[in-house]
């Protein structure tokens, strides 16, 4: 857990933490009811936030010190930062979407971000930084593959949840956890660019699926 929450901390995923944060929380809530533990896991819980935040201080206060600094830019009218560029580049996705919202672009998008500059839309810096995503796992499905890829993707993430019903079932936890932390990071990331998680998720959800029928069974 430590050297997990440490590697978020080195590298610029900060829409991973703030993904991981609340659902690790909600994680301890609920083991913590379940089991009459709450006030004992809560003790724990502050102090090993306190020990890892205070080991990676240094890394913390230069995340908080960036990004303070890319707000800064930003106000001033200069996006040509980590946070700024995101923005740019959920602005040219909205765009695109209402220019091809049923079947979307596929991989064919750059010409359209050059127009989206010469219409004064989003800097050229943005349009000629040529973005393989659009860091946001909803508006690059929807840019990428139209409404019909938008609906497929939130069929992939809603079907387990509702496949998995077992009251107080873990296996359930697990995969209402991991699904939370994939649309929260999709808000700011696009977690299922990276083919490794996008597998790692189908061989979960089949695991816990297959579990969960036969606690149902049983």
């Amino acid at each position: 857990m430590f050297f997990n929450v440490t590697a978020i901390f080195i590298t610029e995923t900060r829409g991973a933490l703030v993904a991981l944060v609340p659902t690790l929380l909600a994680i301890v809530v609920y083991f913590s009811y379940k089991n009459k533990t709450i006030k004992r896991n809560a003790i724990v819980s502050i102090i090993s936030l306190v020990i890892i935040c205070g080991l990676n201080y240094p890394i913390i206060k230069q995340r908080i010190n960036q990004t303070t600094a890319d707000i800064t830019l930003i106000k001033s009218g200069d996006t040509n930062t980590s946070i700024g560029l995101r923005l740019d580049f959920w602005k040219a996705g909205f765009h695109l979407i209402k220019e091809s919202p049923v079947i979307g672009y596929g991989t064919h998008y750059f010409q359209q971000l050059d127009t989206l500059a010469s219409e004064k839309i989003i800097p050229q810096y943005a349009a000629s930084y040529k973005p393989l995503h659009f860091h946001n796992q909803f508006v690059d499905i929807s840019v990428k593959c139209g409404l019909f890829g938008l609906l497929g993707l939130l069929v992939l993430l809603i079907f387990p949840i509702i496949k998995l019903t077992t009251k107080n079932s873990n296996e359930a936890l697990l995969i209402y956890s991991y699904t939370s932390i994939l649309i929260l990071a999709g808000l700011t990331d696009v977690p299922f660019f990276h083919k490794q998680l996008f597998l790692i998720f189908f061989i979960m959800i089949g695991i816990m699926y297959g579990r969960n029928k036969q606690q149902l069974k049983s």
